[in-house]
């Protein structure tokens, strides 16, 4: 007996606590929802077993101390709890079967399909997802989500696109992810649907590089038909050396392909629009929008056109609505609106060149079928440029082969002009040298010797000037100048050719005017040039009238003749070099047609302007210079430049002079001009003489040319300074070369005195006793 009651003992007390960790577990289980409905299952499950337990450990416990009561009371609570289970069964099966049958109906998804708890832990999974990440269902339940995807889903919202799945070999696919929310029993659950577009996007890659090739091909079509177009414009445009043909040549070159019809007009003087020329596929339209009349000047306004002229810069209008043509008269009649051509498109190009605005291109579409855009406004700009270039390319190729034309008959004309004295110089000295010549006829034939040579002199120094002028070196001596004495003494000193010819001459200077700071000599140079000019012009018994007045800020100056006047074509070319109004063999009148250019030079270094106007041949010239004012309101004569007065015979008397020169004429008249004044005068005709005769007796005075062969001046004034011959001697340069640099360097070497050929006889001498006796008194 005492043996089978411990063995009911063992067993009981073993059955007890195994039945009580079977309820642990099952507890445990509980508080860890799985999404599934068997939570009640286990705590009914739980409650029996602690109640079996309790009863078979109460049995232990009756052993020493029997209780009938406790027993039966352990009884009825392990009936009530077996009563429980049995009532919370039956309703949990059917959950169970529906649960099956959504498993079910998940692995029959195309798309895989995970369930996720709050914890991120993987609670269902279905068989698409296992082929689609590599893992069995049992691998995947009870991990985390980051497994297989990169982010947490429990953060998604709604659709996840361009995101990558992950595999169990490590490799990564492109997925899209659709997440919701799934309220179940055992808590919230999220629903993530997971589809792999790898070959989705491939399809779609591919489509957008079919369509982005199409594209390309297209536009690199387009492109070539647009290099095809450039290509035969630019050899349209250089089929021509004429400015107007072509610019004509755009507006056809531009039909069809750009517009439906082109007119270019092109800018002229004082802002005027000319139309040049006019495209169109209708010839009826294409002369009356060719026969449109010039507009009126540019100014500043609402247009279109003088929006594009002022600025320099195209305008696109893409659409032409009746009411924007309305609100711009100027530019509809611009474009012919009124001719019958309606635009829906428009292009307004500039022709610019160069800095220069030339004129205007305009492009119009007409059918309403296309519209312009920014890609044509580049093509249009493109030709447009191309248009102007090849024009002013053009004009500049006209101006230079008329300059050479200019310059061809300028040499004609200098050969003639230089000539032409020479002839009665040389006739005259032939005749002088035979002695036969009767008292009047010498005095004649010496006047004209003197006055063709003065021409000839005069020649030179125009050529000079405009060489100055060309090389930018033409110089300038400011000071404050009354312009009324400078018009006197030209006056004063044209009254011999004047009264030749029986002109009259008129002065109309204002009083009290006022200064201008300007160089006297080349002011006195203008008004010499314009006198002489408008002289030549007028036929005998005509008149000139020279007036200055003052105008506002400026001096004007006014040279007017009833001469020949001035016809339109040439008005606008008489101020150039190398241009004259006839320079034919048969033309009336001399000279080089420098004066006027060499005056416009002058007066626009003085920051003035000349220009001359005309009625036309027949009704004379009037030549209007506008000087600047400055200095005081005075108009007294200024100190001209003093000339020096004839030396008497003997002023150089006791005056040891040695001439240098290479040339034997120039040499031996200054010797003579020299002598006539009472000096005494060496002569030699090199560097190496000229030290010969020094050394023989150191002279007073030195006047020597510069360009010698072997050994120039500037050598033999070193020569002398070496010699120490130079200390007390007068230096005077005598030269042909008139450059303001030769002056400067003539000069800078040690020169006292440059003078340039030819040279005043009296002139000379008075310069040699001025400076002897300056540097007496310095001794």
């Amino acid at each position: 007996m005492r043996q089978l009651v411990v063995l009911d003992l063992v067993t009981d007390l073993s059955i007890g606590l195994a039945c009580a960790a079977i309820a642990f577990a099952l507890i445990h289980f509980a508080r860890r929802p799985t999404g599934l409905p068997y939570a009640r299952v286990f705590v009914a499950f739980a409650v029996f077993i602690i109640a079996d337990g309790a009863t078979h450990l109460a049995a232990v416990w009756s052993v020493w101390q029997p209780s009938a009561w406790l027993a039966t009371l352990l009884k009825v609570a392990t009936a009530l709890a077996s009563v429980a289970v049995a009532l919370v069964l039956p309703p949990l099966v059917p959950k169970a079967l529906g649960l099956s049958a959504a498993s079910a109906m998940l692995d029959g998804a195309p798309d895989a399909i995970l369930l996720v708890d709050g914890t991120g832990v993987i609670r269902l999974v279905n068989e698409r997802a296992e082929r689609l990440f590599g893992y069995a269902r049992s691998q995947l339940l009870g991990r985390p989500s980051t497994l297989v995807l990169p982010d947490d889903v429990r953060a998604a919202r709604d659709v996840q696109r361009d995101v990558y799945g992950l595999r169990r070999d490590g490799s990564r696919f492109l997925a899209e992810i659709s997440v919701s929310p799934l309220v179940t029993d055992g808590g919230r659950l999220i629903t993530a649907v997971v589809r792999d577009v790898t070959d989705r996007r491939r399809l779609e890659d591919d489509r957008v590089d079919r369509g982005r090739a199409e594209v390309a091909r297209a536009h690199a079509e387009e492109i070539g038909r647009r290099a095809s177009f450039l290509a035969e414009a630019s050899r349209v445009l250089a089929a021509s050396l004429d400015y107007e043909a072509t610019l004509r040549s755009v507006a056809r070159v531009a039909i069809p392909y750009l517009a439906d019809y082109v007119l270019v007009d092109v800018l002229e003087t004082q802002g005027r629009l000319r139309r040049l020329a006019a495209a169109h596929r209708d010839p009826v339209l294409e002369e009356r929008l060719a026969s449109a009349p010039g507009q009126a000047p540019v100014t500043s306004g609402t247009s279109a056109l003088e929006a594009v002229i002022e600025r320099g810069e195209p305008t696109l209008v893409r659409d032409v609505s009746d009411d924007w043509l309305a609100a711009r008269a100027r530019d509809a009649e611009h474009l012919g609106a009124a001719a019958g051509a309606r635009p829906t498109s428009l292009m307004l190009v500039p022709l610019r060149a160069r800095g220069r605005t030339l004129g205007v291109v305009s492009f119009v579409l007409v059918n309403g079928a296309r519209r312009y855009a920014l890609a044509d406004l580049a093509l249009a700009e493109d030709l447009a440029q191309r248009a102007a270039l090849a024009a002013d390319n053009a004009r500049l190729y006209r101006e230079a082969q008329d300059a050479s034309r200019a310059k061809d008959e300028f040499l004609a004309v200098l050969s003639h002009e230089l000539r032409t004295p020479l002839t009665p110089v040389l006739g005259w000295v032939r005749m002088l040298r035979t002695g036969t010549l009767a008292p009047e006829a010498t005095e004649r034939a010496l006047d004209t010797v003197e006055r063709n040579t003065r021409l000839q002199a005069q020649l030179v120094e125009d050529l000079l000037d405009v060489s100055r002028i060309i090389a930018g070196k033409l110089s300038l001596n400011l000071r404050p100048v009354a312009l009324g004495p400078i018009v006197d003494m030209v006056i004063e000193g044209a009254a011999a050719s004047t009264l030749a010819k029986s002109i009259i001459v008129t002065r109309q200077v204002e009083p009290d005017l006022p200064r201008i700071e300007a160089d006297a000599n080349r002011l006195q140079q203008v008004v010499a040039n314009l006198l002489s000019n408008a002289v030549k012009f007028t036929p005998a018994g005509g008149r000139v009238e020279v007036g200055v007045a003052r105008a506002g800020d400026d001096l004007r100056l006014t040279v007017a003749d009833t001469g020949d006047g001035l016809a339109p074509e040439i008005a606008p070319h008489i101020f150039d070099r190398f241009r004259q109004a006839d320079s034919t063999i048969t033309r009336q009148y001399g000279g080089l047609g420098l004066g006027l250019s060499i005056v416009r030079h002058i007066v626009e270094r003085h920051g003035g302007t000349v220009q001359a106007t005309s009625e036309g041949p027949g009704h004379g010239t009037t030549f209007t210079v506008t000087l600047p004012i400055g200095g005081p309101l005075s108009d007294a004569p200024i100190g001209a430049a003093r000339t020096p007065s004839p030396a008497a015979e003997d002023s150089l008397a006791g005056v040891r002079v040695l001439v240098v020169d290479d040339e034997p004429d120039t040499r031996e008249m200054v010797t003579e001009i020299l002598k006539a004044a009472g000096a005494e005068v060496l002569a030699a005709g090199s560097t190496d003489e000229a030290l010969r005769r020094a050394d023989e007796g150191a002279p007073d005075v030195l006047v020597s040319d510069l360009a010698m062969p072997a050994r120039d001046g500037y050598a033999l004034l070193r020569a002398l300074h070496g010699r120490g011959m130079a200390g007390g001697l007068v230096t005077i340069a005598l030269t042909a070369h008139a450059r303001r640099e030769d002056r400067e360097r003539a000069l800078g070497a040690g020169y006292d005195a440059y003078v340039t050929k030819p040279v005043e006889p009296a002139a000379l001498a008075a310069l040699v006793k001025e400076l002897v006796e300056k540097r007496r008194r310095r001794a």
